[in-house]
């Protein structure tokens, strides 16, 4: 019985979600130990909070497709392609702003 939740290397959803949000989660603490208690700043930061920002929307994406691809004849799919359209262009925005 061949398994649906498998890609070609053997891999879940679930594990490849949990590794993505694992890299975010520790790539989150860096620029937040940078920017926020060690109070540094620069282009380069700006640069690495804006990435951090666009791989959060991200991971969320992720972890809710299931639940708007299973409800696709009804509005969510569309308020969830809305919604993540809204918040990287929100993230991509604001991160560059930052930056200058």
């Amino acid at each position: 019985m061949a398994n649906r939740n498998r890609n070609n290397n053997g891999v879940t959803r679930g594990q490849f979600l949990a590794v993505l949000a694992f890299v975010v989660l520790i790539v989150a603490a860096v620029v937040w130990l940078l920017t926020g208690i060690l109070d540094l700043q620069g282009p380069i930061l700006g640069v690495a909070s804006l990435l951090l920002n666009i791989s959060i929307v991200v991971v969320i994406a992720v972890a809710a497709y299931p639940f708007a691809k299973a409800n696709r004849r009804s509005a969510w799919w569309i308020i969830y392609w809305i919604i993540v359209i809204i918040a990287l262009i929100g993230a991509a925005v604001g991160g560059v702003l930052a930056i200058i």
